[in-house]
């Protein structure tokens, strides 16, 4: 008789076994990945995105070709256009939006064709600009900017059409790095 229940136990704890892998391959998966489109009559600015950031609280920030749009899940809202022009601190001084950033401050970095860089801060919602001016010291060295980033130390590189530039979080002091033309 013991030879008979030792083998209904090997069956029974290799079906168990079997159950538990099977259930874990069945349950475990990944479910399959959900798009959705969003186009102008859903409220986004442009159908041409070339950017994406999202914040601290979990909006999600689209750089278009035609002004910045936040998006909270549900419905667009473009903010900070040009609406009867340039308005300083309250609007964003161009149009195309390249490329986003948010640090670690929860600040949107946003990164234009043409127009330079802006920060928008995340309490006051009043927006700073980094411009190129030859004349100026402490100033990024292109105004198209291209790419965005930040490092451990909370430094800004910032990719622009002419080099790099490289905004201290310490100081607020810019180092510019610019692309060797002699080769």
């Amino acid at each position: 008789m013991v030879p008979v229940y030792h083998g209904l136990m090997k069956r029974f704890f290799f079906s168990l076994f079997v159950l538990a892998l099977t259930s874990q391959i069945s349950f475990g998966q990944e479910k399959p990945f959900i798009f959705e489109s969003y186009f102008l009559e859903d409220g986004l600015a442009s159908e041409m995105v070339y950017s994406l950031a999202e914040d601290q609280s979990g909006l999600l920030w689209v750089g278009t070709a035609n002004g910045l749009n936040r998006f909270d899940g549900s419905t667009f809202k473009k903010m900070y256009g040009k609406q009867n022009g340039f308005e300083n601190g309250t609007t964003l001084n161009h149009q195309i939006i390249k490329c986003l950033l948010t640090d670690k401050a929860g600040n949107l970095w946003v990164g234009t064709q043409g127009g330079g860089l802006n920060r928008i801060d995340h309490q006051t919602e009043e927006i700073s600009y980094y411009l190129h001016h030859p004349d100026s010291n402490n100033v990024i060295n292109h105004n198209e900017i291209l790419a965005l980033s930040q490092d451990s130390s909370g430094n800004i590189w910032v990719g622009t059409e002419d080099g790099l530039a490289i905004i201290a979080a310490e100081s607020g002091k810019i180092y510019n790095y610019f692309e060797d033309k002699q080769s």
